[in-house]
């Protein structure tokens, strides 16, 4: 968008201005600006600072002075929340929701009356807007975790074919080995043996569910622990390298940093931004 309409401007989390292509929240002021929201008197005064509108965008300017949004400041369901409210075994026991290529996660009308979902996202929108600031985030975790079941719910009500159902069971078995024995092996055909399948079998199984490999699905497993334990507490690198069944921090880090692109320090401080 063109900044030649507004007066626009780019500010860090300090009200500062950001340089040239840096990212920044989008703040505009001006005659088109609206004067405030409709009877929220606390949400206008949070986002109009020194009489700019604090519009929740990130984003950066380019040299000709145009501004490109890229993220959102304000949003609460991002990936760092669900890392921090959902916990491994969570993942697990929503195999519906996290199979898609078993079973479309999509929760249609009929589904979603019968689950009770419409009335429970009415509450968290109701609780996001306009809950008082005291324990916002952990009613909205516990309420984010309660609309997933109830979708898990809803979606264990559909059938499932015969052959599919047989794949997922060993599907399920396969993850919770790989809970209780990643410290120890990492090594698929390992799993494969102690579930008494072939591991070519295992890998057949493995793509078809989730689109990768059987050693994906580990190195995925541990990715998650990885995040978890980060987010949830301030374990130091050395005990999770020793948890995690890794030989020396050195190799978490590298692996973990091949997964997701960043360091477990990179990744603890984009949580706390």
């Amino acid at each position: 968008m063109g900044s030649h309409a507004l007066t626009e401007g780019l500010v860090d989390d300090k009200g500062e201005s950001v340089e040239q292509g840096a990212l920044g929240e989008i703040v505009v002021q001006g005659p088109q600006v609206m004067s405030g929201y409709w009877q929220q008197a606390e949400e206008t005064a949070k986002s109009f600072i020194d009489g700019r509108l604090h519009t929740g965008d990130v984003g950066y300017m380019d040299s000709d002075g145009y501004v490109f949004i890229v993220d959102r400041k304000k949003d609460m369901f991002t990936e760092s929340f669900v890392s921090k409210s959902l916990i491994h075994s969570d993942l697990l026991s929503m195999s519906r929701l996290y199979n898609y290529h078993t079973q479309s996660p999509i929760l249609h009308q009929q589904e979603l009356q019968t689950a009770g979902v419409e009335h429970l996202i009415k509450d968290m929108h109701q609780e996001f807007l306009h809950g008082p600031d005291y324990a916002k985030e952990d009613m909205l975790r516990l309420q984010l975790k309660m609309l997933l079941l109830k979708a898990e719910r809803a979606k264990r009500a559909a059938t499932v074919g015969t052959r599919n159902a047989e794949w997922v069971a060993w599907f399920r078995r396969y993850k919770l080995l790989i809970k209780e024995q990643y410290a120890q092996t990492r090594n698929a055909a390992d799993y494969a043996n102690s579930l008494g399948i072939s591991y070519k079998h295992l890998n057949q199984i493995c793509k078809s569910m989730v689109g990768m490999t059987a050693k994906g699905v580990i190195d995925n497993a541990i990715v998650l622990d990885i995040k978890k334990r980060l987010a949830t507490t301030n374990v130091s690198i050395k005990t999770l390298t020793f948890d995690m069944g890794f030989d020396e921090p050195t190799n978490l880090v590298k692996f973990f940093k091949k997964k997701t692109g960043l360091t477990p320090a990179q990744f603890k401080l984009q949580l706390q931004g």
